[in-house]
């Protein structure tokens, strides 16, 4: 063989490994884009879910902050309500006759099971729970030993120390712990905690 020959055989096998060369090259190219093909197909879903989730996320934010604004105008309104209705009983008491007012007021001490102690009794009330008052309980709580006291502190209702006991009749305090019971039972219902599987 020649070198022409030898040549033409050092190309021919030159092009056959440039050939074969090229073939892998390519087989590994379509092979790294297949996977980057898939990675990108996965990152999208993964980004897609992603953004699924969070608009799930603002979504339910969004609802949530809106129940719980209407809650708190619906408890708004309920504690209106509830003032209003206080307010009107407050103003119906006050303006009880004053036997019929009396006749509560020992009903109510009556309750207390107490048959002495100091009774103070409020500055608009001092006309109201007077002696007379005071001649009542003797009779409607037989060997009741009970002392009046006005105060300036507060104007309807009274207190009675029994001992070291402190009884709270203010109509203030009465009417103030009422609100806020029913106000705190209304908030609990608006505001409880939702049963499992429910949000």
């Amino acid at each position: 063989m020649g070198i022409e020959g030898i040549i033409n055989k050092i190309e021919s096998e030159a092009e056959t490994k440039i050939s074969e060369l090229e073939r892998e090259t390519e087989e590994a190219i379509s092979k790294i884009e297949a996977e980057i093909a898939e990675r990108e197909k996965i990152k999208l879903k993964e980004a897609e879910e992603r953004a699924a989730a969070e608009s799930e996320r603002r979504y339910e934010q969004v609802i949530s902050r809106e129940e719980a604004r209407l809650r708190m105008e619906f408890l708004k309104t309920k504690q209106d309500l509830v003032s209003e209705a206080f307010e009107r009983g407050f103003k119906a008491i006050k303006e009880l006759p004053p036997d019929e007012l009396r006749k509560r007021y020992t009903d109510m001490l009556a309750s207390y099971g107490e048959k002495e102690g100091e009774l103070i009794v409020g500055k608009s009330n001092a006309d109201i729970l007077d002696d007379d008052f005071m001649a009542l309980l003797a009779r409607e709580i037989p060997g009741s030993k009970f002392t009046r006291k006005v105060s300036d502190d507060f104007d309807y209702g009274f207190m009675l120390i029994a001992g070291k006991i402190q009884y709270d009749a203010r109509l203030s305090e009465i009417f103030a712990a009422m609100t806020e019971r029913i106000t705190d039972e209304v908030a609990a219902e608006l505001f409880k905690k939702p049963p499992e599987g429910r949000k």
